[in-house]
């Protein structure tokens, strides 16, 4: 993926060549995967479920951090493209907004707590139903 990463986005390689600890999280990306696959043959779901989330956070720090300052880059033109300078709206809608945005995700949080617990455990499956 990060072959093609390179290949699509030509300006990732020189972000992460100026900032070497960037290579850090490609490699726990391919580390995660790789455990994941372990752990899956060694019938440990929860740690196989754990570095699967795992991957996808590398990945997406890797995204994030070798596009960055980006959000959007412009394939004809660099100056056309949409940056986090630019994509931010004002400053008092942004505050409003996290205003807003922390008491919706503690309720979030609530909320998929509370359904998570009243439906653990695993599904049994009964076989005379099909």
């Amino acid at each position: 993926v990060t072959v093609f990463t390179f290949a699509i986005q030509p300006h990732v390689p020189a972000r992460m060549a100026a900032y070497p600890v960037l290579y850090v999280f490609p490699i726990l990306a391919v580390a995660a995967i790789l455990a994941n696959r372990w752990l899956t043959r060694k019938g440990q779901e929860l740690g196989a479920f754990l570095a699967s989330a795992g991957f996808l956070a590398f990945m997406l720090l890797t995204a994030v951090l070798g596009l960055y300052p980006n959000v959007l880059p412009a394939s004809n033109d660099p100056a056309l493209s949409l940056t986090i300078h630019n994509a931010a709206g004002p400053p008092y809608g942004l505050w409003v907004a996290i205003f807003w945005w922390v008491p919706g995700m503690i309720l979030v949080v609530i909320y998929t707590t509370f359904v998570y617990r009243q439906m653990r455990g695993k599904v049994q499956l009964d076989p005379d139903a099909y």
